[in-house]
């Protein structure tokens, strides 16, 4: 099915001169048999501007289990972009429902959801046609048991270069429901299978637990990751921790894992729910959902030691304010820009929205510039704010995109009325 659309508002950005530009590029439709509904996660950046996604509704029925859709930039200036559906999930014991995005591989889509023989996630890949016109294909790779495995993927799958995917699970380890660090290595052979080793047991304490989030891979192909509870902060009974885990000097080996900080709950943050973003000089910015003087999170920067043994120091760049109005607050993960500040979303808040006023308002995009001289402050700047109407509501994470343009989605909002709220929109962001 291709569906194209544009649709430009201003909105916030309208109002303050020389703010950037958002455009709604799809407006999901949400009717049976159709592209699906409510995107809630990030979007992937392919070749060419390619961008791929998900749905956690729609597709196949009413509601639906989920899509995987495509979207192509315009063949010309001023052109729409064309909206693909990929894959349909018909539901368990197929993937089905995924909250996270699907990540680019050796010549396919890799991503996870729900569902799967058990009904505790699965992991999949989707591969493309072999001849032009023809269909995708979905294949299962791994399933994960209800006990004594991990189980319920969260957050987006990384790939390394040798086409081994990594991923958490939120609960699973012994049945003590702390979560789990997972490899999935490919065949060695074609039609071979993949083999799943869970290469780290999340059981609580200073390593934290319950992971809500995917992980981040370095150059040295160390992985790093965020846990929402745990950790030594005692204000919230463990606030949560940022870790690194580095590989096996040989291979059969354990891998090692570092906790890099634990979050005390208070102005330092409390409660990661999102993935870190590296830096090339190897310092860690991420966001925190609570915490801060408001308790409407945080965003942060862990600087590296200056000696291997030395301690990792944490930063707050910003706090959300979460009083109302043209303000953020609960951010989702921050991404680098083409000028060096970082970009995120936040899932509240913003100038009055009577779409969503009974939930804080609906979102907005904001930047986080770095301070103009050493020591300086971190200067945080609304750019955006949702309406919830044709612009969507509730924004997911950023991706950096060719020429400097953001990309990202909502879970509500839009132009079509088979979804109460809308079924969701996909938006480019102009800096």
């Amino acid at each position: 099915m291709l569906r194209t659309a544009f649709l430009v508002f201003t909105g916030y950005a309208a109002a303050q001169t020389s703010l950037p530009t958002l455009r709604t590029i799809y407006s999901v439709t949400g009717v049976d048999r159709g592209d699906g509904s409510f995107p809630l996660a990030g979007l992937a950046d392919g070749k060419n501007g390619v961008l791929y996604g998900t749905t956690n509704q729609g597709g196949l029925g009413n509601p639906g289990e989920g899509t995987i859709f495509e979207l192509k930039p315009p063949a010309a200036k001023g052109g729409g972009w064309t909206e693909t559906v990929l894959y349909r999930s018909p539901g368990a014991p197929s993937p089905a429902r995924p909250q996270a995005g699907v990540v680019i591989g050796r010549g396919a889509l890799y991503g996870n959801a729900q569902g799967g023989d058990a009904g505790a996630g699965a992991v999949f890949q989707i591969r493309p046609p072999t001849a032009t016109g023809g269909s995708w294909t979905e294949i299962p790779l791994y399933s994960f048991p209800q006990r004594g495995d991990g189980n319920y993927p969260q957050g987006s799958l990384v790939a390394d270069p040798d086409g081994v995917l990594y991923g958490i699970t939120s609960s699973g380890y012994s049945d003590g429901f702390f979560g789990t660090v997972f490899a999935l290595t490919p065949p060695t052979s074609a039609g071979g299978s993949w083999t799943k080793t869970t290469i780290y047991n999340l059981g609580g304490g200073d390593a934290g637990q319950f992971p809500m989030a995917g992980l981040a891979m370095g150059k040295d192909r160390f992985l790093y990751g965020t846990t929402s509870a745990g950790g030594s902060g005692v204000a919230c009974g463990g606030c949560g921790t940022v870790f690194k885990m580095v590989p096996p000097a040989a291979p059969g080996g354990a891998w090692t894992l570092t906790t890099l900080y634990s979050f005390q709950g208070f102005n330092d943050g409390a409660q990661p729910w999102t993935a870190p973003t590296l830096d090339p000089a190897g310092a860690i910015y991420g966001t925190t959902q609570y915490g801060g003087p408001a308790n409407a999170g945080t965003v942060f920067k862990l600087t590296p030691p200056a000696s291997p043994a030395g301690a990792w120091t944490e930063e707050v760049l910003y706090s959300f304010e979460g009083t109302g109005g043209a303000v953020s607050s609960y951010p989702n993960s921050v991404v680098f820009g083409s000028d060096g500040a970082l970009y995120g979303t936040a899932q509240l808040d913003g100038l009055t929205a009577p779409n969503c006023a009974t939930r804080g308002g609906c979102g907005t995009v904001f930047k986080l510039a770095p301070p103009v001289s050493p020591g300086g402050v971190w200067t945080e700047t609304v750019l955006y704010s949702f309406t919830g109407g044709d612009d969507g509501a509730f924004p997911s994470s950023l991706v950096l995109g060719p020429h400097g343009a953001l990309f990202g989605t909502t879970s509500n909002g839009g132009t079509s009325t088979a979804c109460f709220a809308g079924c969701g929109t996909v938006f480019a962001f102009t800096p």
